[in-house]
């Protein structure tokens, strides 16, 4: 029975295209009828209601038109010859009128149309057939010319009547309360983009991505990134431009909670807002936020992780530029201000720096950088906790201030219901205090050259080269004073002098030192010697010589040898 059926139909696959997408209707020419004749072989035509299209033909055997009831089998495939269906549909019963039929429910489901080339393998089983007979050739599947703009890749160009000029797409959402998106982007890829956008020129005011919501409540640009893992972004933006911007976001709304931009990450290791300015020089922006609202809570930029644990970050930024900031803040009162309502550890603004060669917690190609002219550059104030804090787990510096041309380094206020400068720090690098100084040590040092293997509480002579070591003889008189064991004050030890080779040499206040009761017991307030022990002090005895007393007991030695406090006393 193969070759005695024949079918002639119209393909319409505008409607494929637009089931792809999800947007647009498609209206297709009319069914066949006797003085209308589809051409070629099979034919389809299709309606936007879901994803089923509605499949016509004409159906003849031996030339002639069918009636009566046919089964139909119909398989989609990605190739003219061979491969696997994509899908399979089997319609019993059709009604066969003249050999006029109609299908109207095929559906192979949205996902096997995205653009690329489909065709249509159909099989045929009417009254005397025991099987289905295939049809050949397979039909291929091809577009209407308007439904071309709606490909995968093309390009839709134009203005849209209604609108601004330069809008080609809108996507608007006339809710003016609520939670409303003007667009929304989501993507399940754990290295995917919720909403993509790249403005292509080099100059003017472009923007990759713009959104506006006239609601009180609403978003300009909202992206969601439901992966748990991975680089995800919720909204990404990028610009070529030297002064344009990756990310703007704008609310109209001078009142109510509104946000510019609103970014927010479920991930531990998410980011809520994340902008990137790659070019490195001109003035660019990784994410720049403006809104008109002058409410008491209005935010121009709003980052917010809501997980409780975790290495998360509200707002996030880094530049790749050697002289660019990570996030930086201006207004004529705060520029940057954070506040933290957590435990008892949490930070209000935290900066951290990656560039090794700049490794500073606080100020230039730093973590948070604040300058003012008359202000107050950087400004931290608590009620219980700490109010500025600079940390650098490494070789950095915690906390970095520079003062240039006039005016103290450092200043500490007692306030704020009278103010009184208690501190400060003068830009010569002098220190005044109302109050004492008080140190961990308890005694004053000098750095000084001295040979290797000394240790803190060796009783020091002058060598015959200038350096410092052991003493070796009871009296000596070249004695100098004591290994320091933690100074309270350390002598010569500026930024630009060098430790190498050198040790802290106790001269004033007390001391740890090794001791021997080699000339008899040691009473506390006895004078001190050098000894016939290397590195040992003695009881100094009556009348000692001129130059040898190093100090004077604090403590006991009953015998042999032991270390004890001293207070030094050169004589």
């Amino acid at each position: 029975m193969k070759g005695k059926w024949t079918l002639l139909g119209s393909i319409l696959a505008m409607l494929l295209l637009a089931l792809a997408v999800g947007l647009a209707r498609a209206q297709g020419p009319q069914p066949p009828t006797e003085s209308v004749q589809p051409q070629g072989g099979a034919g389809i035509q299709a309606t936007a209601l879901g994803t089923a299209f509605t499949y016509q033909g004409q159906l003849k055997s031996g030339g002639n038109p069918v009636n009566g009831t046919c089964d139909f089998q119909f398989a989609l495939y990605a190739a003219a010859s061979g491969g696997t269906p994509l899908g399979t549909q089997t319609k019993t019963g059709v009604n066969v009128s003249n050999g006029l039929f109609t299908i109207p429910d095929l559906d192979f489901g949205a996902g096997a149309f995205q653009g690329d080339a489909r065709w249509l393998q159909i099989g045929v089983k009417c009254a005397g057939d025991s099987d289905y007979v295939p049809l050949s050739p397979r039909q291929a599947l091809t577009a209407a010319p308007y439904a071309l703009s709606l490909r995968p890749g093309a390009y839709v160009m134009g203005d849209i009547s209604g609108f601004p000029p330069g809008k080609i797409m809108a996507a608007y959402n006339t809710a003016t309360s609520g939670l409303a998106e003007g667009v929304f982007g989501s993507s399940d890829s754990t290295s995917g983009t919720g909403v993509y956008g790249y403005a292509g020129a080099t100059s003017g005011f472009a923007y990759g991505v713009q959104g506006a919501s006239a609601s009180t409540a609403g978003t300009g640009v909202y992206g969601y990134a439901p992966a748990a893992s991975g680089t995800t972004y919720g909204v990404y933006g990028q610009s070529a431009s030297t002064a344009g911007t990756g990310v703007y976001g704008l609310a109209t709304a001078t009142s109510g909670t509104t946000y510019g931009v609103y970014g927010r990450s479920d991930s531990t290791a998410g980011t809520g807002v994340a902008g990137v300015s790659t070019a490195t020089t001109g003035d660019t922006a990784g994410v720049w936020g403006q809104i008109a609202s002058s409410g008491t809570y209005a935010r121009a930029v709003v980052g917010w992780a809501t997980k409780t644990t975790g290495t998360n970050y509200g707002v996030w930024g880094e530049s790749e530029s050697s002289v660019g900031t990570g996030v930086y803040g201006r207004a004529p009162y705060v520029g940057v201000r954070g506040e933290a309502e957590g435990s008892a550890n949490a930070v209000g603004v935290f900066g951290a720096a990656t560039n090794a060669g700049c490794n500073t917690g606080i100020e230039g190609c730093f973590g948070v950088q604040g300058s003012s002219n008359k202000g107050i550059g950087v400004a931290g104030q608590t009620d219980a906790g700490v109010a500025l804090q600079g940390y650098s787990s490494g070789n950095g510096v915690g906390l970095f201030v520079e003062g240039q041309l006039y005016g103290n380094l450092i200043e500490a206020w007692h306030g704020p219901a009278s103010l009184d400068r208690k501190f400060y720090v003068s830009g010569a690098g002098e220190v005044y205090a109302d109050g004492s100084f008080h140190s961990g040590g308890a005694d004053f040092a000098e750095l000084l050259p001295a040979a290797p293997g000394l240790e803190p509480g060796d009783v020091l002579v002058i060598g015959s080269d200038g350096r410092l070591i052991r003493s070796t003889r009871p009296y000596q008189t070249s004695v100098v004073g004591v290994y320091s064991t933690r100074p309270g004050f350390l002598g010569g030890a500026g930024d630009d002098a060098d430790p190498t080779g050198k040790i802290p040499l106790a001269i004033m206040g007390v001391i740890p030192v090794k001791a021997s009761a080699e000339n008899g017991p040691i009473r506390p307030g006895d004078l001190l010697v050098a000894s016939a022990t290397p590195g040992h002090a003695m009881k100094a005895g009556p009348n000692p010589p001129q130059g040898t007393v190093i100090g004077k007991a604090l403590e006991g030695l009953e015998k042999g040898t032991g270390v004890i406090q001293m207070l030094v006393v050169l004589q």
